[in-house]
């Protein structure tokens, strides 16, 4: 029935972004559905809607009909005046998918979907992550969800929130949190996050799965990423190069990055040598690379652009 009324709410959102009022919107979408169960709960949620009632709390009246995360997004878009981008979400071939175990990448892709979507609509935090507990399965993330709203709810920052919680927000997350929190973007991560996890730019730890720290080609397809989201929150190079030397975990990597932060220090800002020094890191494709953007002034665009062509198989250093 998911697909059905997937389709249900795509023509829907089609409908209204053409110029047709909600309700003949959604009388007429009903009459073309096939389910007779979904076409009968449907009818009713539409007579609600004619005597008086909202179009959340009408759905709501469906028990098992409408995904409760997805009356939540409904909710939110009847609210904020954005029906039409909220019913075209949920009519997409994955908008009905539930969040499971909140276990994997896919699944924590689709979370940062969700998030950057209703953060997108008008929506706080708060009543967005809300929305992603609705659609979790595992007690335990449903359960750990809730803390880290009560959290946020107490006044703290959403990286202080997370601390403990890497079951849902693995490594490298809270570092990256931290960043575009303080920037004021968590939308644009968010929306970042979700691409990079499909596109398979970002990639973090499966449960029950440790990083394996020798493995430099993840390392380095890390920390191209985190140096972009740095310069895109608008830290200055040099700076986001001392912070990152700091977080990085694998220990040829770090330490390269220590040198070039000691470089800066002496010979003034030229980091590209100590690259040239480390193809087995930062082979010659991307140093070039690298070096240009900086003389351009885009350097942000190129970190990403590495980050994801090695996810392509391109850029790669060799395995230390």
């Amino acid at each position: 029935m998911m697909l059905v009324l997937a389709r249900y709410f795509d023509l829907v959102a089609e409908l209204i972004g053409g110029g047709v009022p909600l309700l003949e919107a959604m009388e007429l979408a009903r009459t073309e559905t096939d389910d007779e169960g979904l076409k009968d709960a449907l009818g009713s949620v539409v007579q609600r809607i004619r005597e008086g009632e909202g179009l959340a709390d009408s759905l709501e009246r469906c028990p098992g009909v409408i995904p409760a995360f997805a009356i939540g997004m409904i909710r939110f878009g009847e609210h904020n005046g954005c029906l039409d981008r909220t019913f075209a979400y949920l009519g997409r071939p994955d908008g009905l998918t539930t969040l499971g175990r909140l276990d994997t990448d896919d699944r924590r892709r689709r979370m940062f979907d969700w998030l950057s979507h209703l953060l997108n609509w008008g929506e706080n935090l708060i009543k967005a992550l809300r929305v992603v507990r609705s659609g979790v399965e595992k007690e335990s993330r449903a359960e750990g969800l809730d803390r880290i709203v009560a959290a946020l709810e107490g006044g703290r920052h959403f990286a202080e929130a997370i601390e403990g919680h890497t079951r849902i927000f693995p490594e490298p997350l809270p570092t990256m949190i931290a960043l575009a929190e303080e920037a004021g973007c968590l939308d644009r991560l968010f929306a970042s996050l979700a691409e990079d996890l499909r596109g398979g730019a970002l990639r973090l730890a499966e449960e029950d799965e440790s990083p394996d720290p020798g493995d430099s080609r993840e390392a380095v397809k890390k920390f191209h990423f985190l140096m972009a989201l740095c310069l895109e929150n608008g830290m200055p190079y040099p700076q986001a190069l001392d912070f990152l030397s700091g977080v990085e975990g694998h220990t040829e990597l770090s330490g390269c990055l220590r040198e070039m932060v000691e470089a800066n220090r002496q010979e003034g800002w030229d980091m590209i040598p100590v690259m040239e020094r480390h193809p087995h890191l930062f082979p010659p494709s991307a140093t070039r690379m690298i070096a240009v953007s900086v003389m351009a002034g885009r350097p942000d665009e190129t970190h990403r652009k590495i980050a994801r062509g090695m996810a392509r198989g391109l850029f790669l250093p060799a395995r230390s």
